[in-house]
């Protein structure tokens, strides 16, 4: 069913819902859905006149829309997303800790800042494409060409990934790491 269903109610003085009904509806449980869902709602702040509180009634529409399930998957192929239901992950586990770990592990320490005390980075963007496969690798913020040329050739060794997922389809995720340069602290 898709169309719009006008309900009514009245908020009292208090500030209660009251009184719901269907002024116009579409049948299918549309209307009834529409009649809990405003029996759910929370208490309101009632209306004022003159300074004393009110009873004030409502009529709001509600519209129920079938989106082609095609039409879904096909926009979640080609959009690119930040944040998604299952961020891509490597296969060595979940979370950034693993991908900061393959990135440290690949990146080639330039001479000029490998006995640095201070810790440096390189800010490194890339889209996981539905299949894992990274592309379009690029420095958001650098530090010298040296090692924005290093933090790149980090990233693009990275392995596979597990591809990000939305409401259960594939999805591409522009994804930021931290490359960090200079002298690491050993763990005990």
């Amino acid at each position: 069913m898709q169309g719009r269903v006008f309900v009514s109610f009245l908020v009292t003085e208090s500030g209660e819902v009251r009184n719901g009904k269907i002024v116009k509806g579409i049948g299918g449980g549309c209307d009834e859905e529409v009649l809990a869902a405003v029996r759910l709602l929370p208490r309101f702040i009632p209306g004022t006149q003159q300074g004393r509180p009110v009873s004030v009634s409502f009529t709001v529409p509600v519209t129920f829309n079938i989106q082609d399930t095609k039409s879904v998957a096909a926009d979640t192929l080609t959009r690119i997303y930040q944040l998604v239901d299952q961020m891509p992950r490597l296969p060595s586990g979940e979370g950034s800790r693993p991908i900061a770990q393959a990135i440290q592990r690949a990146l080639v320490m330039p001479a000029e800042v490998a006995n640095d005390s201070l810790l440096r980075k390189v800010f490194v963007g890339f889209i996981v494409g539905p299949s894992g496969v990274i592309r379009d690798v690029k420095v958001i913020r650098g530090l010298s060409a040296n090692c924005n040329a290093a933090a790149l050739a980090a990233v693009k060794q990275l392995p596979r990934f597990v591809g990000g997922k939305l409401n259960g389809l594939p999805a591409s995720v522009s994804m930021t790491v931290p490359v960090l340069f200079g002298r690491l602290p050993q763990k005990p």
